[in-house]
């Protein structure tokens, strides 16, 4: 596994599965262990009324599609605050209508399906045209 920079401490859409997946960048991808500071811990209620269900932060020193840092979503641990989190990206959410990547980050030793990334998403992404890479 190797480790990146990071912290030390109204229209619906719905997810379309892209056929083709880029697998030079699928491995690239494959086990990157992050660390993740949480900006928009569960519970928290942005300017549109949305309240997160889940962690939801970035990466540090990692640049987006936005030129902000790398979005991510912290899935499959309990619904606790937190400030920070490492973990392993395992899945890469990609909108069609934005210029912006999330991407999934879980615990080391776990695993999730596509379909629990879209059930547990789904609150912000319904507004995209969105689809999930597993990785």
């Amino acid at each position: 596994m190797r480790d990146i920079p990071g912290s030390s401490n109204p229209n619906k859409h719905y997810y379309q599965k892209q056929p083709h997946v880029n697998k030079r960048k699928e491995q690239a991808m494959e086990k990157l262990k992050v660390n993740v500071t949480i900006d928009r811990p569960v519970g928290y209620k942005d300017s549109f009324g949305n309240t997160y269900p889940v962690n939801y932060g970035f990466i540090a020193g990692v640049i987006g599609g936005d030129d902000e840092e790398q979005d991510a979503y912290i899935l499959n641990i309990p619904s606790e605050k937190l400030m920070y989190f490492t973990g392993i990206v395992t899945a890469v959410i990609h909108r069609n209508d934005d210029n912006e990547t999330k991407w999934i980050v879980i615990p080391e030793k776990s695993s999730i399906t596509e379909k629990e990334i879209l059930k547990q998403t789904y609150f912000i992404e319904q507004y995209f045209d969105s689809y999930v890479e597993m990785l």
